[in-house]
């Protein structure tokens, strides 16, 4: 189910619809236009942002982000 968020910053409101899609979805996907060697990654913060800012600092994140990465090959 898609989810709509409205910012009420603008005249008129700007309204924007998100759909989140499964992991199976996209290696589905993925696999049905030929990819594959498909692995997820996950944000992680660097170094210097762990020294700058602490571990802590970045756990709400990394334990839900709101993006990962996808890799692929395409044979």
């Amino acid at each position: 189910m898609p989810a709509v968020l409205t910012s009420h910053l603008f005249d008129p409101p700007l309204r924007v619809t998100g759909y989140r899609w499964s992991a199976e979805s996209h290696e589905t996907a993925l696999g049905e236009a030929g990819f594959d060697e498909i692995k997820w990654v996950a944000p992680r913060p660097t170094a210097a942002g762990i020294a700058e800012h602490g571990l802590g600092f970045w756990e709400p994140y990394t334990t839900c982000p709101h993006s990962l990465i996808i890799t692929a090959r395409r044979s």
